[in-house]
């Protein structure tokens, strides 16, 4: 149940739901108002299955690239390190700017599965 960087500690339960929506597992039965950090990873993340804690610290710089946000990212999670490009924009001929990094060749992968290959020590799966 990813309590995504949207919502902190404690957690309102009526935030569980878009968590358990981002792992696509049905939320369990919600006993609390609000859980803590413990709560949460005993009652909810546990006995799911559906998703794993896992430690991370992360380091951004933001930056404006050819009319796109850009973010480059150091992370560090469960001892392993990583970074990380993006580059966002509505207007998808913009995103040209990937090519212009020199990025073009790179697999563009979700976050979430980043982050589980990194800990895994796996390859990113392309699909």
């Amino acid at each position: 149940m990813g309590a995504g960087a949207e919502a902190g500690f404690p957690l309102p339960a009526a935030e569980v739901p878009k968590g358990a929506r981002r792992v696509r597992h049905p939320p369990p039965p919600l006993t609390r108002d609000a859980y803590t950090l413990g709560e949460f990873l005993e009652e909810l993340v546990k006995p799911s299955g559906a998703a794993r804690a896992v430690r991370v610290h992360k380091r951004r710089a933001r930056y404006s690239i050819g009319g796109c946000m850009a973010e480059a990212s150091d992370l560090e999670a469960d001892g392993r390190a990583a970074r990380t490009i993006a580059v966002e924009s509505e207007d998808p001929p913009a995103v040209a700017a990937v090519r212009d990094l020199g990025l073009a060749g790179h697999v563009n992968v979700s976050y979430p599965r980043g982050l589980a290959a990194l800990v895994d020590a796996t390859p990113v799966a392309t699909r």
